[in-house]
């Protein structure tokens, strides 16, 4: 998982935003199922949608970084710079299992980027 895992994180952030938000089961439960087909999970359409949840997570969590440091509000969390942050597919799911299944997608990454990556 962790050679072919960590090709599907990169794809998973790499995609374009989808309209709406998927819960962090919903994502576990899906991510497993690609997992398990192993290389043919390359051609379902769930890894498109993976991607483009996990893209829109991603975005909705920067604008918070962004927003809260415009207004001057304490950090949430302090990530690398945009492109950098190193997560790999195992991490963000093992993370994503310990959340209640209902977690929206984006408060799910947020808690693990403040999990992450703390303020020190």
């Amino acid at each position: 998982m962790k050679r072919f895992g960590g090709a599907l994180l990169v794809a998973v952030f790499a995609a374009a935003p989808a309209s709406a938000e998927m819960s962090v089961g919903t994502f576990v439960s899906k991510g497993e199922a690609l997992k398990a087909k192993g290389v043919t999970a390359m051609f379902s359409s769930d890894l498109k949608l993976l991607q483009a949840e996990m893209k829109k997570a991603s975005t909705v969590y920067r604008a918070r970084i962004n927003n809260d440091k415009a207004a001057g509000r304490p950090a949430h969390s302090c990530p690398p710079a945009k492109g950098k942050a190193s997560l790999n597919s195992d991490e963000v799911m093992s993370y994503f299992k310990t959340l209640p299944a209902s977690t929206a997608l984006s408060a799910g990454m947020a808690s693990l980027m403040k999990k992450k990556y703390p303020c020190a």
